[in-house]
């Protein structure tokens, strides 16, 4: 049904919200964050699910004159300019980030992995956690330099194949091989690689997608084995995120 709505029918269905609720009108632009969101939300506002079409509501929302409006997207946008704090941008309003720093992400992982696996990633290479960001920070950053070059980025189904498991970073020489066979210069990849990430995992997550984070974190299942050690089991990106929706105590978000 909503596929028929444009941005001016959900424009019209918030303000007339706006007449009858006292909390803030959260828009979500993206389907299954605005579920979790729900769980969040302040039970005198209204989570409002605007697929695709957040920033194009809000916009006339703010033209209009309406008050107590936010917005949730997942990508950046041009068009955000102008609206202050009105719209949390990835990875700030991102579940997948949010998710990833809960004090229950690491228990998740000890109890995919088993303890032994863990303390043993955490001797040989430091927390997986904290690695797992900043490779994703690596990852976003590579893929704007993609953008820039008008060709095509390295996605998290090839995640795998451009990280060196044994110390859990970017493998630099063969990601920067192949990007310089798709026209991305070597000059760009050394400046990004000259970036520090890694030192504060609550600032680096504002500068990447959660959802990299988690593929990451899931395909460590798989391919790291610290010290030859496997872990209990491997994990899809889609169950581990599943898990951590699960498991995430909303108390957080008030502490």
């Amino acid at each position: 049904m909503r596929e028929y709505l444009d941005a001016s029918v959900f424009f019209n269905w918030v303000v007339m919200l706006r007449a009858d609720i006292d909390g803030a009108i959260w828009l979500a632009d993206d389907d299954e964050e605005g579920r979790f969101y729900e769980r969040c939300a302040h039970p005198s506002g209204r989570v409002v699910p605007t697929p695709k079409i957040a920033v194009e509501v809000l916009r006339h929302v703010a033209e209009s004159g309406t008050k107590g409006v936010v917005a949730t997207v997942r990508h950046s946008f041009a068009e955000e300019r102008g609206f202050g704090g009105s719209i949390f941008r990835p990875s700030v309003g991102d579940v997948a980030s949010l998710l990833v720093l809960s004090e229950s992400c690491m228990r998740v992982i000890e109890g995919i992995g088993g303890l032994a696996w863990l303390r043993a990633c955490e001797k040989d290479v430091g927390s997986i956690r904290s690695k797992a960001i900043a490779v994703a920070c690596f990852f976003e950053r590579l893929g704007e330099a993609c953008t820039s070059a008008g060709v095509v980025g390295i996605g998290p189904r090839d995640f795998a194949d451009y990280i060196a498991w044994d110390v859990l970073d970017i493998d630099w020489r063969g990601l920067s091989r192949t990007l310089q066979d798709r026209g991305v210069s070597l000059k760009v990849v050394e400046e990004i690689r000259r970036l520090r990430y890694g030192a504060d995992p609550y600032a680096d997550i504002t500068q990447c997608d959660g959802v990299s984070v988690v593929a990451i974190l899931a395909l460590s299942t798989k391919w790291l084995r610290p010290r030859g050690i496997s872990p209990m089991r491997e994990i899809s990106s889609d169950e581990l995120l599943s898990m951590l929706r699960i498991t995430f105590d909303l108390e957080e978000l008030t502490c």
